[in-house]
C-alpha cells in the first residue's frame, strides 16, 4: 500500500494546439485533451492510532469540491524513491552532528528493501551529495559528508532540485522529498508556488523534520545580527501583546484554503512564515518537530511507518471547469476509522 502525491490540473496542459497542415494532405483538426489523474496518498487508522491496512478498494469513496468521483486505482505496491534534503548552513552546525547518525534509519526503515534514496544539501548552494542508490551504506556515508556552510538556506531551490531528480525515476515508483531544515526559505531563486506546481505535476509528496530556528541559532555559529526583513509591526498579534521569539515561532498560516489560494494568486509568494507546513499539507505529507536526536529518531520512525502503510487512491476529476482550489474528501465506509489524506489541489480551470 503505497503513496504518491498529486498532479496539478492546468489549462495549458489540458488543451494543445492542432498540428500544422501537411502540404498535399487534407487539413485535419485534432484536439488532444489529456485526462489528468489526481493521486491521493491516504492513511487510515483506528481510534487508538493503529494503521488499518486491510481495506478493499470498494470501501473507499471520494468527493472533489463536494462532487462524488469514481475511485479508479487499486491499492498496489509501489517502490519508494526518496530525496533527503538537509539544510547545511552555519545555523545547523550542531544539528548536523545528529543528522549524520540517521543513515541507518533511512536505509533500514524509511526506504525499505525495495526503496532508493538520494541526498541533497543546501545553504547558498544546492548540492547533490549522493545520487539515487539502493546500496547499503551509501546514504549513511553521504550524510556524514555534509558540512555547515554559509548563512543562506535555499529551501525552495532544494525542493525543486529534489522534484527534478524524482521526475527522472520510473513512473511506477512513489516519489517523496524529506526535508530536514528550518521552516523558512532564505535566498532561493524559485518561488514557492512554482515548486508546488512542479510537485503536483510530478506526483511528489513532501515530508519534513522541522528544526526549530531558535534552537538552530543557539547551537550554530554566532554571527553578527542582521536586520529583520519584515518591518516591525508587520506581523499581526493580539491586542496588547508584544512580539517575542515565542509568539513569532507560533505564528501560523491560519485557515488553509485562503492561505494556499493566496500563494497561487501571488499575494503570499514573497513571505510565508512556515514553508515546511505549506509543502507538507499541500502535497499530502506530514511535518515532524525536532528538538533533540530522540525527536529525530521518532520522526523518522513515524515517517517510515506511514510511508509503508499508505493507500494510494486515484481519480479523474469530473469538474475540471471549476477554477481555484479543489478540496478533496476521502471517505471510508467502514465505521470508527480516522482518515488523513491530501486536502486538495489547485487548478486554473478548463473549458467544458
Amino acid at each position: 500500500m503505497r503513496r504518491s502525491a498529486a498532479l496539478l490540473v492546468s489549462a495549458a496542459l489540458l488543451a494543445q494546439q492542432p498540428p500544422p497542415a501537411v502540404p498535399g494532405q487534407e487539413s485535419e483538426l485534432r484536439i488532444r485533451v489529456p485526462v489528468q489523474i489526481v493521486l491521493v496518498p491516504t492513511v487510515v487508522t483506528d481510534r487508538d492510532g493503529n494503521f488499518v491496512t486491510d481495506l478493499r478498494p470498494d470501501e473507499f469513496s471520494l468527493k472533489d469540491n463536494g462532487k462524488p468521483q469514481k475511485v479508479e486505482e487499486d491499492v498496489i505496491f509501489h517502490p519508494l524513491s526518496m530525496v533527503i534534503a538537509v539544510q547545511a548552513n552555519a545555523n545547523m552546525e550542531k544539528v548536523l552532528e545528529q543528522v549524520r547518525k540517521t543513515g541507518p534509519i533511512f536505509e533500514n526503515y524509511v526506504t525499505g528493501e525495495t526503496g532508493e534514496a538520494a541526498v541533497v544539501s543546501f545553504d547558498h548552494r544546492v548540492n547533490t551529495v549522493q545520487g539515487f542508490t539502493d546500496k547499503p551504506g551509501e546514504v549513511s556515508e553521504a550524510l556524514k559528508k555534509i558540512k555547515p556552510g554559509s548563512q543562506s538556506a535555499r529551501l525552495n531551490d532544494a525542493v525543486m532540485l529534489g522534484i527534478r531528480m524524482l521526475e527522472a525515476r520510473p513512473k511506477d515508483r512513489r516519489k517523496t522529498v524529506v526535508l530536514i531544515s528550518e521552516a523558512r526559505d532564505n535566498g532561493s531563486e524559485v518561488a514557492l508556488r512554482e515548486v508546488l506546481t512542479r510537485a503536483e505535476f510530478a506526483g511528489v509528496s513532501v515530508y519534513s523534520v522541522n528544526v526549530n530556528r531558535f534552537l538552530a541559532a543557539l547551537t550554530g555559529r554566532t554571527e553578527p545580527p542582521r536586520p529583520d526583513s519584515v518591518p516591525a509591526g508587520a506581523r499581526r498579534l493580539p491586542n496588547g501583546q508584544m512580539s517575542t521569539p515565542t509568539t513569532e515561532s507560533q505564528t501560523q498560516m491560519g485557515n488553509w484554503v485562503p492561505a494556499i489560494t493566496g500563494i497561487f494568486k501571488g499575494t503570499k509568494s514573497l513571505f510565508v512564515d512556515n514553508v515546511l507546513e505549506t509543502y507538507t499539507k499541500y502535497t499530502g505529507g506530514r511535518e515532524f518537530p525536532f528538538l533533540s536526536y530522540r525527536d529525530l529518531e521518532k520522526a523518522l520512525t513515524a515517517m517510515g511507518d506511514e510511508l509503508h502503510n499508505q493507500y494510494l487512491v486515484s481519480y479523474r476529476p469530473n469538474n475540471l471547469s471549476e477554477a481555484g482550489y479543489h478540496e478533496i474528501e476521502v471517505i471510508v465506509k467502514r465505521p470508527n476509522l480516522r482518515v488523513r489524506a491530501r486536502p486538495g489541489y489547485w487548478t486554473a480551470g478548463t473549458a467544458e
